[in-house]
């Protein structure tokens, strides 16, 4: 309604407006086309964004209605002031001045990956730039171009989760894939622990390493480590069939 003289009408009903003596409009049974048409010329503006790192949804907020189906997330970018990053997502949203952006879960990784919009500058590294072919008013008025800081910053609070991990017997290297990057850095090495079994007890049928020799690089999916020459012997030492095990799939663990 309103973007164009042919669909844009106006009917009255009973009461609507009155006469200076009182009396009421009768109610009219059409409505009536407009006879002097002028279009909406003003472009949208985005008046804030908020991020939330956890759920990975971003949330656009403009003074207008907006059309949905015209937003081009592959438009726009978040950047840190050494680091960019072009979004990937889905739109959640119908028409309407807010709209809702699902990331995906690979865009989601790479941000982390190049330390943008970190928890530990509570978002004030999270810039969201955009040009005019973002999206679209309900007029096809172009967006006003945006480059700004996060206005709402809600941190990732999720703790990471192991996806597998593989073993290399002969140069006993251990690769551990999880479902985003992690800090390698901040790997306890004591604080995994080689299993024969999924049930095995503690101290029983495992061993816990005591250090090891990072080979890969911080904010990466997978961390390599080379087990030290203490945990190879013991594990085979102590342990006789875990070296044996941990080559094996499915039945074995390290945690």
């Amino acid at each position: 309604i309103g973007t164009q003289a042919s669909n844009t009408y106006l009917k009255l009903l009973l009461g609507g407006v009155k006469d200076m003596a009182g009396n009421s409009i009768q109610a009219t049974a059409l409505g009536t086309m407009v006879s002097n048409f002028t279009g909406d010329l003003v472009r949208p503006t985005l008046l804030s964004f908020n991020l939330n790192m956890d759920t990975a949804l971003l949330i656009l907020s403009f003074d207008e209605s907006v059309n949905s189906t015209s937003l081009h997330v592959s438009t726009a970018t978040v950047s840190s002031a050494v680091h960019n990053h072009t979004l990937t997502g889905s739109v959640l949203s119908s028409n309407g001045p807010v709209q809702q952006i699902r990331l995906d879960v690979s865009c989601m990784n790479l941000i982390k990956l190049q330390e943008i919009c970190t928890r530990q500058l509570n978002g004030q590294d999270c810039t969201l730039s955009f040009g005019s072919d973002l999206v679209l008013d309900m007029s096809k008025n172009a967006v006003v171009p945006f480059g700004g800081l996060v206005s709402i910053y809600s941190p990732d609070l999720t703790s990471p989760t192991l996806t597998g991990y593989s073993v290399n017997m002969s140069s006993s290297i251990v690769s551990l894939t999880f479902d985003e990057p992690v800090n390698i850095s901040s790997a306890v090495y004591q604080r995994m622990r080689a299993q024969i079994s999924s049930t095995a007890a503690s101290g029983a049928g495992g061993y816990y390493l005591t250090g090891g020799d990072s080979i890969s690089i911080t904010g990466t999916l997978t961390i390599q480590f080379v087990l030290t020459q203490l945990d190879q012997f013991a594990i085979k030492l102590f342990v006789p069939d875990l070296w044996k095990a941990l080559s094996r799939s499915g039945t074995n663990r390290l945690i």
